[in-house]
């Protein structure tokens, strides 16, 4: 009974869940297989658990991964900006920020967070080619081209470090006509 479940994770958030109980209510609120459950307990649980950066940020991803499922980019970009300005540091928020502002149309704002992600990491890393290839990506489809040349060239010199996952969109990038 999804009520019941919800006024119980209701009254455990108005309560505070410690640390303890949320390693137990986490995976189970992953497991729901209804999107719109999961955003709901999702949601209820994570405005109790800003004590806790490790459980909040878990949650954070969760919701943003949720509404881009649901297609609610907007509200996703919205959800990931917060969550990117909450925890600056945290590489996971600039990666949902950067796939909500591309899935929102704001392709600046993606750019601009893949650049935080590409800026940290190293072309050995699977993240760095998922951001420079954002990044390409975005720009081949932008008014301006020609602005992703830079970038094609830079990952052309790292090419021995591109992961599997991630060599048929860099080779259909890199043969993109100017």
């Amino acid at each position: 009974a999804p009520d019941q479940a919800l006024a119980y994770v209701r009254s455990l958030a108005a309560a505070g869940i410690p640390s303890w109980q949320l390693e137990y209510l986490y995976p189970w609120i992953t497991e729901r297989s209804d999107i719109e459950q999961r955003l709901a307990f999702a949601r209820l649980v994570r405005p109790a658990v800003t004590d806790q950066p490790e459980m909040d940020r878990r949650l954070r991803s969760l919701i943003v991964e949720g509404l881009m499922v649901q297609g609610k980019t907007q509200e996703a970009y919205d959800e990931a900006h917060d969550f990117a300005k909450v925890f600056p540091t945290s590489g996971n928020a600039w990666k949902l920020l950067a796939q909500a502002a591309e899935a929102a149309k704001q392709p600046y704002e993606a750019d601009k967070a893949w650049a935080v992600i590409t800026g940290k990491a190293a072309p050995a890393m699977s993240v760095w080619w998922e951001g420079m290839i954002g990044r390409a990506r975005i720009r081949i489809a932008s008014a301006r081209p020609e602005q992703a040349c830079e970038l094609l060239t830079q990952m052309g010199t790292q090419r021995e470090y591109v992961p599997e996952e991630f060599a048929k969109e860099f080779a259909a990038l890199a043969t993109t006509p100017d």
